[in-house]
């Protein structure tokens, strides 16, 4: 007779407030200015969107390479930035009447939106190969 071996899967615990969540030992909690703030045994690190710092205390704990999560949370931060920038010279842009300068801004926001919108999915795709989402 054949048995079944069972993969033991130690996924952590997870406990989750408004404004924080707890990762086993790991605490997840927002900052002044929006930021996610990861702690664990003196490790300080600021994430972006809370869903990047989350997946990251997952993979530490389950040993699925959390550096992926972190550097798609970077990448995430920098294009909603650039559409804050964006955004600011094309309102600016507005104010001035300069048609060209409204061209190149809205241009510019539209392609700062697509790609922060494929590296946000592209966070929830990897979050949900973690059993996250």
């Amino acid at each position: 007779m054949v048995e079944k071996t069972r993969t033991n899967t130690n996924f952590p615990i997870i406990t989750k407030g408004d404004r924080f969540t707890r990762v086993n030992e790991s605490v997840i909690f927002q900052i002044k200015g929006g930021l996610w703030r990861y702690k664990r045994e003196g490790v300080k690190m600021d994430f972006y969107s809370r869903l990047g710092a989350v997946s990251y205390a997952i993979a530490f704990y389950t040993n699925q390479n959390p550096e992926s999560f972190r550097r798609l949370d970077d990448k995430l931060a920098k294009h909603k930035n650039d559409c804050m920038f964006h955004k600011y010279h094309l309102k600016e842009a507005y104010k001035k009447h300069d048609e060209d300068a409204i061209g190149l801004y809205e241009t510019l926001l539209e392609q700062s939106l697509h790609r922060a919108d494929t590296v946000l999915n592209e966070l929830k795709e990897l979050s949900k190969a973690i059993q996250l989402v």
